[in-house]
């Protein structure tokens, strides 16, 4: 096993016992191998080649009040004035839930990339567990299969962008095979993927405005 997560930071024991509970996987260029909202309480690191994590955020579309114009004098000036009307509308941020619509208004969302992975990154996150957590509580933690855990839906899409190996096992046996090295390791990288909605809107919106 040759993921620096486990060669770095385990001893043979622990390397062995990954080795037993590990699959591997395969999967071509643009295979999808995870998908964004689907459950999911394994746990994942690329053997071989690259991925790319996606989202879909959501965004406000907003139309604007059309400031009213003489009328066209021909045929190609009421072509471009239908055009300049029909840009008229603004981005927003969305919060599903919370953001109010009005009736004009529409949700629209935009595929974006949250980040490239390569050789020994880690997908999806630990969100759900802290550090805190140790031994049984954490295996406890962990087995709870309830869809209010906040972990046990994936927050990204995992794409495969080249021929890609991965291994996975599952969060429970990661735990309990695991150093705490390792777990904390796990836990600090969590942010790398589960970038905050907000973060991403404005992202857009501020290439937008440039």
């Amino acid at each position: 096993m040759c993921i620096p997560h486990f060669v770095n930071s385990a001893s043979q024991q622990v390397l062995k016992a990954a080795a037993r509970a590990c699959q591997i996987f395969k999967f071509k260029p643009q295979d999808p191998i995870l998908y964004e909202g689907v459950e999911n309480y394994s746990i994942f690191w690329i053997l071989k080649g690259s991925c790319r994590a996606v989202k879909l955020v959501p965004f406000l579309k907003r139309y604007q009040t059309a400031v009213p114009l003489p009328p066209p004098s021909n045929m190609d000036d009421g072509m471009k004035l239908k055009k300049s009307l029909s840009r008229r509308y603004k981005l927003a941020e969305y919060e599903p839930g919370v953001t109010l619509l009005r009736q004009s208004d529409k949700v629209v969302t935009q595929l974006l990339t949250i980040d490239e992975l390569g050789l020994g990154d880690m997908f999806p996150d630990m969100v759900g567990v802290t550090s805190q957590l140790n031994g049984d509580d954490l295996i406890t933690r962990l087995s709870d299969t309830s869809a209010t855990r906040l972990d046990s839906r994936s927050y990204v899409s995992i794409i495969a962008s080249s021929d890609v190996e991965i291994i996975g096992l599952t969060r429970v046996d990661y735990a309990s095979i695991a150093t705490d090295a390792m777990l904390k390791e796990s836990f600090e990288a969590t942010s790398r993927l589960r970038v905050p909605l907000t973060v991403l809107q404005q992202s857009v919106l501020s290439s937008a405005e440039t």
